[in-house]
């Protein structure tokens, strides 16, 4: 290091005291500056005990406001919000938290994104006003059919207008799929995310249990093994239920992405809105510890819901992109 070395810092207060503890006297320096025109400081700081001189500059108020910053909770050991580094990514922001603290599990960090979040609201909303578009038609207020069916098909629109109300209550996470490692293997690679304002990072701690829900006898939470497969949990949970769609069960992995226990090759990135192809060559673990396996209920017993034949992926879809999966009744 130079003898002078200059550190642009952003401080919140133009009034800085240093106090210098040399040999046995403490000298008070008090620098109080305002400068009308630029609102940049500089001062020099003397040495303490022989080390070099070091160079202050102070933010305008105005650039001290516009500093971006982003989250990391959880098991790291310095967690808090920290001011964004331009071009900063996110194996910087776990260094610069101290790393992962005993008992994380970072296989199932939870990464945030409002950017993310609003293309997902966006597309949610649309989704779910096509949905009821299907299973709620406007109708002229003198039609036929409506006379017709009044008395006998108030049950049916009732339990239809339930389950939009349960779907227009759900809000978008803005959660990114991401595979968080140790800092030196996360840097470099796809998952090494560009920092944006307001990113928030939540590394939960160990995880060693794998949920099952939706259409089996008994759900609920089991011991990971790495020995059992998804159908062993299933067994575990009581088996499948009279009215569950056995080919369409599916597992909501801890890093986020959604695979079809049966698609083996497809999966649902909920950040970028789409079906994507396993790469070639990765390594597919069909069950991890912190996974919850969802067997989807088989729609088409529901007389109001076999006309669309998509609904069991579009649940899937919501189910990512809100963290919650929903029951038909």
């Amino acid at each position: 290091m130079t003898n002078t070395e200059r550190i642009d810092d952003e401080i919140n207060i133009f009034d800085y005291i240093h106090v210098l503890k040399k040999r046995k006297m403490l000298i008070l320096l008090i620098v109080a500056v305002s400068v009308a025109s630029t609102g940049i400081v500089s001062f020099l700081l003397p040495p303490v005990y022989g080390s070099e001189a070091v160079a202050m500059t102070a933010a305008p108020q105005q650039e001290q406001r516009d500093i971006n910053t982003v989250s990391i909770e959880g098991y790291v050991k310095k967690p808090g919000k920290y001011a964004m580094q331009k071009g900063e990514k996110l194996s910087s922001l776990v260094v610069r938290a101290g790393g992962y603290s005993a008992g994380a599990f970072p296989g199932g960090a939870v990464f945030t994104r409002e950017r993310v979040r609003e293309s997902q609201q966006k597309y949610l909303d649309e989704m779910i006003s096509w949905l009821e578009e299907q299973l709620l038609p406007k109708q002229s207020a003198g039609s036929v059919f409506q006379k017709r069916t009044a008395d006998a098909g108030k049950a049916e629109t009732e339990h239809k207008k339930n389950f939009m109300e349960k779907l227009k209550k759900l809000r978008a996470t803005g959660r990114l799929s991401i595979r968080l490692a140790h800092p030196r293997l996360l840097k470099g690679t796809e998952y090494d995310t560009e920092l944006e304002e307001g990113d928030y990072l939540f590394v939960p701690p160990q995880n060693n249990t794998v949920d099952v829900t939706g259409a089996v006898i008994s759900g609920g939470r089991f011991a990971y093994s790495g020995k059992l497969s998804y159908r062993d949990y299933i067994e575990a949970a009581g088996g499948y239920a009279e009215y569950a769609d056995k080919g369409r069960a599916y597992v909501l992995k801890a890093d986020g992405e959604a695979r079809n226990l049966f698609g083996g090759l497809i999966n649902w990135n909920a950040s970028r809105l789409r079906w994507e192809v396993i790469a070639f060559g990765e390594k597919i673990n069909e069950i991890g510890p912190g996974d919850i396996i969802v067997v989807p209920e088989n729609y088409k017993r529901v007389e109001w819901l076999k006309e669309v034949q998509t609904i069991t992926d579009m649940l899937m879809q919501i189910a990512v992109i809100t963290g919650l999966t929903v029951e038909l009744f």
